[in-house]
């Protein structure tokens, strides 16, 4: 891209001041679409979005590039994965089940996001947030 590889989602102000051929508002999977089509035809093109939710430690936001119902989808293949009967038997608290519900959602669109992002570093595609 025309911003230096350091965290995913910034881009130094002296590069946004070059320009870009297009800008896209928008992160969820049509403007990252927009943003790949822009690029495969040639031209520079940066992605604007706002994070949903508190970027990782390279920056990338766990619902960047997701449909909306990336989490529902997660949830509902947690719950096709998770035996909650056996692990109560076992004497894990509800507490302690719905943890790892949800940290199977999350990894699920951490992998989705930061996929998105090396994508679009290869194809020249920059992201602000």
């Amino acid at each position: 891209p025309k911003s230096a590889d350091l965290v995913a989602g910034f881009v130094p102000t002296s590069t946004l001041e070059e320009g870009y051929d297009v800008v896209v508002i928008g992160g969820g999977p049509s403007g990252v679409s927009g943003g790949f089509q822009a690029a495969l035809l040639g031209h520079s093109a940066l992605i604007v979005d706002s994070p949903k939710s508190e970027p990782d430690y390279r920056g990338v936001d766990v619902s960047f590039g997701g449909p909306t119902g990336l989490f529902s989808k997660a949830l509902r293949d947690a719950a096709k994965q998770l035996d909650v009967t056996a692990l109560r038997a076992q004497g894990l608290d509800d507490d302690v089940i719905w943890k790892q519900v949800t940290n199977q959602c999350v990894k699920l669109a951490t992998r989705n996001a930061e996929g998105v992002v090396d994508t679009l570093k290869k194809y020249q595609v920059d992201y602000q947030q």
